[in-house]
């Protein structure tokens, strides 16, 4: 069915003429958040935007300048939202509303099989890891000595190239101190 022929309210974000450049902006990392203050949009309408009618597949999703990590959370939040939309419409009784969502999580699902993603719990140690090495780079650049301790740490155990990225984001941070 095209967006013109469903009953009921039509997309705020399909209809705006910046469809893409909103979906261009989540893709690339911009939270929900931040796309609805800079363009007026609800959140919720965002995230059902995203929800139900952003399309991704494994050709877009090599397309976007990230590592197929991120891509890879993102499928896995659009699907998880998803899936959230399906059981509320789902509980109000909208079957319409529900196949819809259903679908768009089977699609995002299907992403990630293309992607090679086997299991759920593989993405989520990811997503882990991730916000450490975010922490771990926040505080060694707050406090330098902070940071050698754990580039010392990762040297110790054979991880000398974490180690050297670490320096390097250290150094980066205090010559833009002293600059």
């Amino acid at each position: 069915m095209t967006e013109q022929m469903r009953p009921g309210r039509q997309c705020a974000v399909c209809t705006s003429g910046a469809r893409a450049d909103i979906e261009a902006a989540y893709l690339e990392g911009e939270s929900i958040r931040a796309i609805s203050a800079r363009g007026n949009f609800a959140r919720s309408s965002l995230r059902r935007h995203m929800a139900m009618h952003l399309v991704i597949d494994a050709s877009t999703a090599r397309d976007v300048p990230l590592n197929a990590g991120s891509i890879a959370l993102r499928v896995l939040a659009v699907a998880e939202r998803a899936r959230e939309v399906a059981e509320e419409a789902l509980d109000a009784g909208d079957r319409t509303q529900t196949f819809r969502a259903g679908d768009a999580e089977l699609r995002a699902l299907a992403v990630l099989a293309s992607l090679g993603v086997k299991h759920e719990t593989a993405l989520q140690e990811l997503d882990a890891y991730r916000t450490v090495t975010h922490a771990v780079i926040r505080a060694a650049r707050r406090n330098p000595e902070v940071g050698e301790y754990v580039a010392r740490q990762l040297d110790a155990v054979d991880r000398e190239a974490f180690a050297a990225d670490l320096r390097s984001q250290i150094q980066e941070t205090t010559k833009g101190l002293t600059s």
